[in-house]
């Protein structure tokens, strides 16, 4: 009868028996080589012409070692995928199954049992069959050879298959060919892309500043003469078929000189008016941190020049704050071209000039005149006043006998009337011969954007009541028009 070794039932068919390698002789049954396929229950039966029996079953089981062994396992996988490695072998007694790892730099095997990333191991045995299956997720440290031992009483066997671990590249990591710390612009610098470890090896690099990414492709990325605007985080990834992997961040920090150096002030465009606050900001771009020089060229304000001379600018009202002047409340006399200095270890840029100019009303107006004058004398009336923007000056004439002004351009008897102008300066002249209809009060009025302002004087007219070519009569004059006193 067949039945599994070990005497468990199997399909426990019975059948005649023949020796895979032998006879049946009779009262004798022969097996010269037995075989597996030979186990089973032997009964015999003896029979004459009387009756038959059967005897009682006699278990015969064939002892052999390890046979078909199989070791099943994927050769090539990604990193962290799953792995599952199925050992089986047919034995008679059933065999002691292990899996044993070889890394690639050592000839010694250790029991996965062991092995830091096992997730599972899990043997089996069916009959003869003995069955061992273990997953994990695979990782660089799984490479290697993986063999699968067989052993029972009747031998050993074994089995080996390679892993490899296709992974992205790691250890990235950028150097330097110089200090990256404070690189004098126009100093050549290199960067190299380095990669630890990749499986399989790296098929293209790529390189980003500040997380944009540049036109390079290669291992290294070089600047043979370093600008401002090569200043920034740098990192390199390098890629293969299973994926990528980025270096740290290193920074490159570029000293160089001021540039584009300006001021920028904070209102007034068309001037400011006195008394008011003003901020000069001088921008520039640098590294290190430049130091800043306030200078002011005196001009005469519209941008004409003057005495031209150039001096640390020092506000009438106000204090230099490095890169800020700052005029709390200014004056007509912080008026001027402005230029700012920013000097490093570098070098040193001066700004263009920025002209400021200061709005203020009529001031130190003055009116000159005789204030008592002879008929048919020459009268000279001089007017000028201080201002920015000029003045326009105006003279009128009120007649004794009457409170209305007159503009002296309308003045019968005026000879002339010239305007001067000089920067901050307007002066009116107007000259005349005196007679009695000019008595009276002349003014003059000042008036600018910022304001108004006037003053007045008296003309008197002497005139003569008599004349005589008698020595004893005496030639008198007396006041024959002008405001009553």
């Amino acid at each position: 009868m067949i039945t599994e070794p070990g005497g468990q039932r199997g399909r426990g068919r019975t059948e005649v028996a023949v020796p895979s390698n032998g006879q049946s002789d009779g009262q004798y049954l022969r097996f010269w080589r037995i075989s597996a396929g030979d186990v089973g229950e032997y009964t015999c039966q003896a029979k004459n012409i009387v009756s038959a029996q059967n005897s009682t079953a006699l278990r015969v089981d064939v002892l052999y070692g390890p046979t078909g062994l199989a070791l099943s396992m994927d050769s090539k996988v990604r990193e962290s995928s799953l792995v599952t490695i199925h050992c089986s072998v047919e034995s008679f007694p059933p065999s002691e199954l292990t899996l044993a790892w070889d890394p690639p730099s050592s000839d010694r095997l250790s029991d996965l049992s062991r092995h830091p990333k096992r997730l599972q191991g899990k043997s089996t045995v069916q009959s003869t069959r003995t069955s061992l299956t273990a997953s994990f997720p695979a990782s660089v440290g799984d490479v290697g050879r993986y063999t699968c031992r067989a052993k029972n009483s009747e031998g050993l066997k074994e089995t080996t298959k390679e892993l490899v671990v296709h992974y992205a590249p790691k250890g990235v990591r950028i150097t330097a060919s110089r200090t990256l710390e404070g690189i004098y612009e126009g100093a050549a610098v290199s960067l190299t892309c380095e990669v630890q470890s990749s499986n399989p090896s790296v098929r293209s690099y790529s390189w980003y500043r500040d997380r944009t990414a540049l036109g390079e492709a290669g291992t290294v990325l070089h600047f043979p003469a370093v600008r401002p605007e090569d200043r920034g985080s740098y990192r390199c990834q390098a890629s293969n078929s299973a994926g990528s992997g980025d270096s740290p961040e290193v920074t490159i920090t570029v000293n160089y000189g001021p540039r584009g150096t300006k001021i920028k002030a904070s209102c007034c465009q068309r001037g400011v008016k006195a008394g008011e606050s003003l901020t000069l900001t001088c921008e520039t771009d640098a590294r290190p941190e430049p130091g800043y020089t306030w200078f002011r060229t005196i001009t005469e304000p519209g941008g004409q020049r003057g005495p031209g001379r150039t001096e640390v600018a020092v506000p009438s009202n106000g204090r230099s704050d490095g890169r800020d002047l700052r005029f709390w409340q200014i004056s007509a006399g912080d008026a001027g071209e402005y230029m700012c200095q920013a000097k490093n270890i570098i070098s040193a840029e001066k700004s263009p000039a920025l002209r400021v100019d200061v709005l203020y009303g009529p001031t130190g107006l003055n009116l000159s005149m005789d204030s008592e004058v002879r008929e048919s004398s020459l009268v000279t009336i001089h007017c000028s006043v201080e201002s920015f923007p000029l003045s326009e000056l105006t003279l009128t004439w009120a007649p004794p006998s009457s409170d209305r002004l007159s503009d002296l351009s309308r003045h019968p008897k005026r000879l002339q009337g010239n305007y001067t102008d000089q920067p901050t300066r307007t002066s009116l002249v107007a000259s005349f011969i005196t007679s009695v209809e000019q008595a009276g009060r002349y003014t003059c009025r000042a008036k600018n954007s910022e304001g108004l302002k006037e003053t007045t004087k008296d003309l008197v007219v002497h005139c003569k009541w008599a004349e005589s070519r008698d020595a004893n009569v005496m030639l008198v004059s007396v006041p024959c028009a002008g405001w009553p006193r």
